[in-house]
Formats: C-alpha cells, sequence, structure tokens
C-alpha cells in the first residue's frame, strides 16, 4: 500500500507517490474512504502543503471529512499532527444557506493566510462563486460601540448582503428591526446579535442572552 499508519501513530508514504503530489496533483480511484483519509493526511503532514481534496459527490465528501477529522483525533491524542488550527475544512454546496456561507467566508481568510490546511469539497461545491481572497472584506462589515451608522443605509446594506427581514430572527441571515433595536444573525455566528442605537449612534452591540 502506497501508506500506512504503525503503532507509534506515525504515517509513512511511498516516496514516488509524494514526488507526485509535490508536483502539483494526485488521483486516488476507487480506494475506501478510511484509506483516502489516511492517505490524505499522510501527505498533509509529511509535504506540509495546503491540499484541496475533491471527492466524487457531497455524500463522500462528508465521510471523508469525518474519516479525517476521526483520524487527526486519533493521532493527536499521540502529539503528531499539528493543533486544531489546521483540521480539515469542509467547502460544501451553499444551496442559499448562510451557515454554509459563513463557513466559506472563513476558508476564503484562512486562503490568504500562510498556514497549511486541507480543504475537502466535491464538484458541485466548486461551481459556487466566492470572494477573493484578500477582498472578503467587502462581505463583511464590522460595528463597533460609539459609531454612528444610518440605520436606513445599513439595513440597505444587509439586505443587499442577502439578510431577510422579518419580525424577529430564528437562524443564520435573519434580521428584524424594532424602532432603535437591530436583531441580526451573522453567518458563522453562534448566536443572534443585538445591536441598540441612540439616534445614529450605536449603544450597544451583545449576543442574545449575554
Amino acid at each position: 500500500m502506497a501508506v500506512d499508519l504503525d503503532r507509534s501513530g506515525t504515517l509513512h508514504i511511498n516516496e514516488a507517490v509524494l514526488k507526485g503530489v509535490a508536483a502539483g496533483t494526485a488521483q486516488v480511484a476507487d480506494a475506501p474512504i478510511t484509506a483516502q483519509a489516511l492517505y490524505g493526511l499522510g501527505v498533509f503532514q509529511i509535504l506540509e502543503l495546503s491540499i484541496l481534496w475533491i471527492a466524487a459527490d457531497a455524500r463522500e465528501m462528508e465521510r471523508l471529512h469525518e474519516s479525517i477529522c476521526t483520524l487527526q483525533g486519533r493521532l493527536e491524542a499521540g502529539d503528531t499532527v499539528p493543533p486544531a488550527s489546521s483540521r480539515p475544512l469542509l467547502f460544501q454546496p451553499m444551496e442559499k444557506d448562510p451557515t454554509v456561507f459563513g463557513e466559506h467566508l472563513r476558508i476564503v481568510q484562512r486562503l490568504s493566510e500562510k498556514d497549511a490546511f486541507i480543504i475537502v469539497t466535491c464538484p458541485q461545491a466548486l461551481e459556487q462563486d466566492v470572494p477573493m481572497a484578500g477582498k472578503s472584506e467587502q462581505a463583511v462589515r464590522t460595528l463597533s460601540v460609539g459609531e454612528e451608522h444610518r440605520l436606513e443605509e445599513l439595513t440597505g446594506w444587509m439586505s443587499d448582503a442577502g439578510y431577510e427581514f422579518g419580525v424577529e430572527v430564528y437562524s443564520q441571515g435573519e434580521a428584524a428591526l424594532r424602532g432603535g433595536i437591530l436583531d441580526c444573525w451573522p453567518p458563522g455566528s453562534p448566536r443572534p446579535v443585538r445591536i441598540e442605537f441612540f439616534g445614529d449612534e450605536i449603544d450597544s452591540i451583545r449576543l442574545f442572552d449575554d
């Protein structure tokens, strides 16, 4: 086999395989998911290069991502792999899901950094448009207490960015405005955010239940 895991938790990969991957691309055909995960993680460890792993479809993508995370957890127990910041990222089909869009923004941000990591994806996901690395800030707006913002302009920007306004906020990508209180649930955030205005000035910003 081109890759194996010894009892000490060390991955070994055939040198010819490594040369092929370092040259640019490699293809794994008809291999079990666990073997693919072992191969991908082994190459990542040894070459210390970012890897884009394209699974056959969305179902295989999810299984492969889960398998890599499980295997990496085993190796982390023996301190043989990098920290959790290098764990594989899932670039999945968005299907207008704001949660997934938030994940895409985080991946774009990671691409602008120097750390190596693994992205697991599938052909359907690669057909999607995402902000260019270095320009993702155009899809993000940062607000701070004490700043002044016209609510009409701010909510207009949010609508253009994809927020759906309603009476209350129930899921990511939704927002609600009542007087000087703006509730929103940013993509990727664990909880909604409440922004309270005094006139045009932001008086407070807090997560729900804080």
